[in-house]
């Protein structure tokens, strides 16, 4: 399994706004990739920014690289002030989950 977690910083005034476009539009292209095993979206506060961090993970880095060559990033229909950070890509060494209970 492989993990690819993306950060961008998008002010606190462009926040709405941006949360619309991932949840409208980035979502269902990941969701709808084959390979995809489950995606998070984390929020931290930071200064006038929030910080919006993607955490996909992918069966393999094949299913990976054929959901980014799509170039899903590239369709804003706007340009967002945020502050992008180099994606980091890991291999899971170990992965646990609680069971839910019923």
């Amino acid at each position: 399994m492989i993990v690819r977690i993306t950060t961008i910083a998008v002010p606190k005034t462009q926040l709405l706004e941006y949360y619309e476009y991932i949840e409208n539009n980035l979502v269902p292209r990941y969701t709808n990739s084959p390979g995809l095993s489950s995606i998070q979206l984390l929020k931290r506060e930071f200064v006038a920014y929030d910080e919006i961090t993607t955490i996909s993970s992918w069966d393999s880095e094949e299913a990976m690289n054929a959901f980014l060559e799509t170039k899903p990033f590239d369709r804003t229909p706007f340009e967002f002030a945020g502050i992008e950070f180099e994606p980091r890509l890991y291999h899971v060494l170990m992965s646990k989950i609680r069971d839910a209970p019923c």
